[in-house]
């Protein structure tokens, strides 16, 4: 946990990390829930985003664990579950960019779902 989060672990969410292959239905499960959820699929970066790893055909690596800005997910991810909210990237797989932001609120659950 960060130096300026409170030592208090009852003012922290805890979270549930929800894994696993494409189209297994963790979208799904996530929001029948009802609990707050951080899509980890948002902190994918932008297919002309000079930082994305390319395959030998010069195109975005997404398998590639630097397609995806885990830093920036983690700092979401804390941020929601000390602070109560956070603004985050709307990623559109189709179009291979954020294309707006999106603001998730966690109305003082105990429990943040990621999800990706």
């Amino acid at each position: 946990m960060p130096a300026d989060r409170p030592e208090d672990p009852e003012r922290c969410a805890q979270v549930v990390l929800l894994v696993g292959p494409s189209g297994c239905g963790k979208t799904y499960l996530a929001h029948s829930l009802d609990l707050p959820v951080l899509a980890l699929d948002n902190f994918y970066r932008g297919a002309d985003d000079p930082a994305i790893p390319r395959n030998a055909e010069d195109r975005p690596d997404w398998e590639h664990p630097g397609s995806w800005n885990a830093e920036a997910a983690v700092a979401a991810l804390d941020r929601l579950c000390c602070d109560d909210s956070v603004t985050v990237p709307d990623y559109s797989l189709s179009e291979s960019r954020a294309v707006g932001t999106v603001e998730l609120h966690r109305e003082g659950s105990p429990v943040v779902i990621a999800e990706g």
